[in-house]
């Protein structure tokens, strides 16, 4: 999904290729849309060195549309004609239900795009990272979604995965070394770009180096900072 009047669009301009799939959180749809474009992308050798960048729908609310049916695993869920006046605390189960049915089918996509990338037996790496969390109505500030000019664990603590393949692996120990090193390091998206240009062996300068968790100069963070609806800085 591309926000033309957004940062999103902003990035997609720079881009030699773009294919948009979707636009608006609204749709009936889900990730695995992608999968069919990636692997052409990565199955055409005259593609030597790429970066696929996706952005991907995620868990993005209404949580029942972003998987198919079979991932319907944690039931009772929301339906299609769910209404948005629901959102309240009585429907905590069925709302995190979703919610969970929508990780699952997240794992399934990445699975998927790692597959294909260990079909090609190159010299690949996959990294994900989400863009917030979500309240479920977890505690007794009674949140639910995300944005708060308070942001709470449950907004702020996100995955980030790093996959590499086994030729990669080969190639770049060093780089893998300091991956696990620092895999109990805390961290924050920042980490993000940094840590990709320095996987892909691009070198910038000294601060990015210290910005890598797969470098040897890799400083973790004393302060993470989030930028609040209200404009403000939170430090998490």
């Amino acid at each position: 999904m591309i926000g033309q009047g957004s940062v999103y669009g902003l990035y997609t301009q720079q881009a030699d290729s773009i294919i948009a799939l979707n636009s608006s959180s609204d749709m009936l749809t889900n990730d695995a849309t992608v999968l069919p474009y990636f692997n052409k992308i990565i199955d055409n050798k005259e593609n030597d060195k790429i970066l696929i960048i996706i952005h991907s729908m995620g868990s993005h609310f209404r949580y029942n549309l972003r998987h198919t049916d079979e991932f319907s695993i944690f039931t009772p869920t929301l339906s299609n004609s769910f209404s948005l006046t629901s959102l309240n605390l009585n429907n905590k189960e069925v709302l995190t239900n979703s919610y969970d049915n929508s990780i699952l089918f997240t794992d399934y996509f990445l699975s998927q795009l790692i597959r294909s990338l260990e079909e090609q037996q190159a010299l690949s790496t996959l990294l994900y990272a989400s863009d917030h969390g979500e309240n479920l109505f977890d505690d007794n500030e009674i949140l639910f979604g995300h944005g708060s000019s308070k942001p709470t664990k449950y907004e702020l603590e996100i995955p980030f995965i790093i996959w590499y393949s086994d030729s990669y692996k080969n190639y770049f120990e060093s780089k893998i070394k300091c991956l696990e090193s620092n895999i109990e390091s805390p961290i924050s998206t920042p980490n993000f770009f940094h840590t990709a240009i320095d996987l892909a062996n691009i070198t910038i300068d000294k601060e990015s180096d210290m910005l890598s968790v797969s470098s040897p100069f890799f400083v973790p963070s004393e302060k993470r900072g989030v930028l609040t609806p209200d404009y403000k800085i939170f430090y998490y």
